[in-house]
């Protein structure tokens, strides 16, 4: 909220004052509209709404959040399932932005990073990986907690890439390459294509920019075309080739999740192709120099 919002939030603090038998004072109305800064007017007014049909006595600043987000424990789930869902469709090897950044700095304490999150998935007994979701959940609530935030975490191929880097060759190449990063937004996402710099391998887009990119585009057709006509890709042809093939045959990259070990449904498998045909699209159609990756 702004400071523009703040004589329409004081109209609904003074309605609930009215249906709880509260009253109101300038200090209560400026607490409240402190500890709820990070809302808009409409969804705090959304919130006191479901309060008066839901509370029973005058709400807590965090009542009125949980009307809308539920509770620390409800978000650390959900936060759970949106970096399952971010795994499922980019995999160990593509960098990963999350649209909530209290997910990432949750992974950097539990697994590391993004590479030991998805090592950790797939080699973990399921009973192991219940116990790394707890450890995961817990470090959810204390970045919420902290204000602790990272967004954009390392796939496999940036970090080769920044551990290699020192042994590329230039001069057929310009100073700039581009591959893919998805964005993870709850249970959906897109791959958006980033800018690296080939002197460290390091990201040159602002995450902010990426972000607003993938709102807007995603990946579009516009997108392909240039990374098809880029010198490098993510991957070497011919392995990105060989993934799509075994994945389409359903032998590689069918991970095992926390609660399954079973082969993906028919559904999951076609998501999953879509998801590495869109990954495919990206890698250059003619030979090229497999690094950087």
């Amino acid at each position: 909220m702004q400071e523009s919002d703040f004589e329409r939030f004081g109209h609904a603090m003074y309605a609930l004052g009215e249906v709880f038998g509260k009253d109101m004072t300038g200090n209560l109305i400026e607490l409240y509209f402190k500890a709820l800064s990070d809302l808009s007017v409409e969804e705090f007014e959304r919130a006191a709404n479901l309060a008066i049909g839901e509370c029973k006595f005058f709400p807590k600043p965090v009542e009125l959040r949980e009307r809308l987000t539920g509770t620390a424990s409800d978000m650390a789930a959900a936060a759970w399932e949106c970096a399952i869902s971010a795994y499922r469709k980019a995999g160990y090897w593509q960098s990963v932005i999350f649209v909530d950044p209290h997910i990432g700095a949750a992974i950097v304490s539990a697994f590391g990073g993004w590479v030991g999150f998805s090592e950790s998935l797939y080699v973990l007994s399921d009973e192991m990986i219940r116990a790394k979701q707890k450890e995961f959940e817990a470090a959810y609530r204390n970045a919420r907690r902290e204000g602790r935030k990272v967004q954009h975490l390392p796939g496999h191929h940036e970090t080769t890439n920044r551990n290699t880097v020192s042994t590329w060759t230039r001069d057929k190449f310009g100073p700039v390459y581009s591959q893919p990063v998805y964005i993870a937004n709850g249970a959906s996402g897109h791959f958006v294509s980033a800018t690296f710099d080939r002197s460290n391998a390091q990201l040159i887009d602002s995450v902010q920019g990426l972000l607003e990119a993938a709102t807007v585009k995603a990946i579009s057709p516009v997108v392909r075309k240039e990374l098809r006509s880029a010198p490098d890709e993510v991957l070497h042809p011919e392995e990105g080739r060989e993934i799509l093939s075994e994945a389409v045959s359903g032998l590689a990259l069918v991970r095992r999740m926390p609660d399954e070990r079973r082969p993906m449904t028919a559904e999951e498998t076609a998501e999953r192709i879509r998801t590495l045909r869109q990954q495919a699209e990206l890698l250059q159609e003619e030979e090229c120099e497999p690094i950087p990756f």
